[in-house]
């Protein structure tokens, strides 16, 4: 519990710098994706429960949610249409299955503080390669949840 306060905690200070009135509906966008997300992972802590299916359950509620966009693109040459392959392919069904398997062999809460890392280290890496700058609060918001997901897959693999 404590080290989801602190991985809750280190993402709120990495991402208070991008909250503002004005994307309400982008903030609450966001904050609905993250109930889904969890949602995968207290779906495979039921007693029979199959990941793949709680995935597949998910993919198919995104498609039918976004489907609608696909009505206002014009670009359907073939470096669109394989761009949206490999990402299809590479970023979504290889990840996802991994994802899949993983959760069938660790506990619900340790894949998703181990997941929490992610979206975290996308600026830091953007700002590494790219030269962006980001703030010194999101920095130490960043360094809490990395630190904090470490110290607990550490302190789980001696117990």
């Amino acid at each position: 519990m404590i080290t989801c306060i602190a991985v809750f905690a280190g993402i709120l200070c990495f991402f208070v710098d991008g909250l503002a009135a004005g994307n309400m509906l982008g903030n609450g966008i966001a904050v609905l994706s993250g109930v889904c997300y969890a949602g995968v992972f207290l779906m495979n802590s039921f007693e029979k429960s199959d990941s793949l299916s709680s995935i597949f359950i998910g993919q198919a509620m995104s498609a039918a949610t976004c489907i609608w966009f696909v009505f206002g693109e014009s670009d359907f040459g073939a470096t669109a249409m394989g761009g949206i392959l490999a990402l299809g392919i590479f970023q979504l069904a290889f990840a996802y299955i991994f994802m899949a398997k993983g959760l069938d062999e660790v506990p619900a809460v340790t894949a998703s503080l181990t997941t929490a890392i992610e979206p975290v280290l996308n600026p830091i890496l953007v700002a590494v390669f790219y030269h962006e700058m980001i703030s010194p609060l999101s920095f130490v918001g960043a360094v809490i949840v990395v630190v904090s997901v470490v110290i607990y897959n550490v302190w789980k693999a001696k117990a």
